[in-house]
């Protein structure tokens, strides 16, 4: 069980790093105009943050 449960926190950790990184890439990809895009992938940044 201790295994299953390392495992499962380490993926869980992997994927919330990942998603973190794709939402900073998503808020440097908008073009500058498009703010609301912009704010929205850094909502997701924090977020993914926070669960980190």
């Amino acid at each position: 069980m201790e295994n299953y449960v390392r495992a499962s926190l380490e993926t869980h950790l992997f994927f919330g790093r990942i998603m973190k990184e794709h939402a900073l890439f998503l808020q440097a990809g908008f073009p500058a105009g498009e703010t609301g895009y912009r704010s929205k992938a850094s909502w997701y940044r924090d977020e993914f943050e926070k669960v980190l």
